[in-house]
């Protein structure tokens, strides 16, 4: 192999580990609980994300990381899963109601 192409190898593996290391990382605690609301107007206990349902958006640029530390507080194991806006044609059937 040629110098030059070692040269070219070293700067693009080294580009890469630069980009990585540049991007930029948001970090979101989110903490779970079970309490009484009534979101429809009628009461029911129901999922809380930090006190406050729909639970808080978590808003990204596209290339940023995000680190998200799930505290779950539930009477029960459970799973969480995010929605972007860009999942549907139309945002209306990518939020929960009344938002």
């Amino acid at each position: 192999m040629t110098p030059s192409f070692n040269m070219l190898s070293f700067f693009a593996l080294w580009l890469s580990f630069a980009t990585y290391a540049l991007a930029i990382s948001r970090h979101f605690n989110l903490e779970l609980t079970w309490k009484v609301g009534s979101p429809d107007g009628f009461e029911r206990e129901m999922i809380f994300i930090n006190n406050q349902y729909p639970g808080p958006a978590l808003e990204l640029t596209q290339g940023e990381w995000a680190e998200v530390t799930v505290v779950n507080k539930l009477p029960f194991n459970t799973t969480i899963h995010y929605h972007g806006t860009y999942s549907c044609p139309f945002a209306t059937h990518d939020n929960p109601s009344n938002t």
